[in-house]
């Protein structure tokens, strides 16, 4: 996984970043009650010509082209871009954790180039994943019952 993008005030543009890099990326631009903007680098500038696409799919199967519940196709020929899945097409996936892949095919063969990071549908809302602070958790654990079951189960999707 790449490392995050600088935001604000004095920092590069992202695109500058995406291209220092080097490298196929995908990274979460924004996400929330408005969907999910993404945007991806794609090195080699010729997405279109590889038939690429971003799919939004369950983070365990995300590198099964088959396992999609939305996609974006790609089809200009450029280094970098957006791809925005809007609320209204995420609103009806189940709850759970997704992750979104940018797959492109070369040499007749569609891999998976490069990956989002991990997040959570709820209620049909995405959301970034909440990370886990160890010591909360231990506190949780040792109150055991309904509170810690809620949170491994949580913590384990």
């Amino acid at each position: 996984q790449a490392a995050s993008l600088a935001v604000g005030a004095g920092a590069p543009s992202i695109e500058a970043q995406l291209l220092s890099r080097g490298d196929f990326s995908l990274q979460i631009q924004a996400i929330g009650e408005d969907g999910i903007s993404l945007v991806w680098c794609f090195p080699t500038a010729n997405p279109g010509d590889c038939n690429a696409w971003i799919s939004l799919a369950p983070a365990h199967a995300v590198h099964d082209a088959a396992a999609r519940q939305r996609h974006k196709m790609l089809i200009k020929n450029q280094v970098v871009g957006e791809v925005k899945f809007s609320a209204r097409e995420v609103r009806k996936l189940r709850d759970g954790k997704y992750c979104c892949g940018l797959l492109a095919t070369f040499d007749d063969e569609q891999r998976v180039v490069a990956m989002s990071e991990p997040f959570d549908m709820r209620g049909g809302a995405a959301a970034r994943r909440l990370r886990r602070r160890a010591g909360r958790s231990r506190a949780v654990r040792k109150r055991g019952g309904a509170d810690a079951d809620a949170e491994d189960a949580f913590h384990s999707m």
